[in-house]
């Protein structure tokens, strides 16, 4: 059973949709039963849409190219 530290450690790839099956799975299940870790969850998750939201459509189309080529490459 994965314990609160253990949820909060991997929250962030959770969100990303970067663990395995099984490791996303027994986050998932925790989630369900700890409020604590629900609510922590559901704070990063609404966050994340808001930044994205308010950030997307502000930023300059030079600094935007340069962000993806950048991530391109790597």
């Amino acid at each position: 059973m994965t314990d609160c530290q253990e949820a909060i450690d991997v929250l962030y790839e959770y969100l990303d949709n970067q663990l395995t099956d099984i490791r996303s799975s027994a986050i998932q299940k925790h989630l369900q039963l700890c409020r604590a870790c629900f609510g922590l969850y559901e704070f990063e998750k609404v966050l994340r849409e808001r930044i994205r939201e308010k950030t997307y459509h502000q930023c300059p189309d030079r600094l935007k190219k340069r962000i993806e080529s950048i991530i391109e490459e790597y």
